[in-house]
């Protein structure tokens, strides 16, 4: 479940659940982390106010990988196509996305 919107400058701002049984592991993070670093943007990954660059795997991993069922957190991306990077995010957090592209 997802919830989006436009942010300060044209920023784009989605909410995501992890509801994956295994949680959110090294896989996820090494994928959404190749996918920012190809990214012309910003994208920030924020839960209980910290925040994190999603160019990094372990930062990702010290946000996001905590035993916690239905964890939700912020993906805020800024540039071109900050939609459908979201989404691409969204897609691996939830499993449909199997190769980074």
């Amino acid at each position: 479940m997802s919830r989006g919107n436009t942010g300060k400058s044209g920023s784009i701002v989605r909410e995501i659940t992890i509801t994956d049984p295994t949680g959110f592991h090294c896989k996820p993070a090494a994928q959404i982390a190749k996918i920012a670093l190809n990214f012309e943007g910003e994208i920030t990954v924020e839960k209980d106010g910290a925040k994190v660059s999603a160019k990094s795997v372990m930062g990702l991993l010290g946000l996001l990988a905590v035993p916690e069922k239905s964890m939700r957190f912020r993906v805020i991306a800024e540039g071109p196509d900050a939609e459908g990077v979201i989404s691409k995010i969204q897609d691996i957090v939830s499993g449909k996305y199997e190769e980074v592209k």
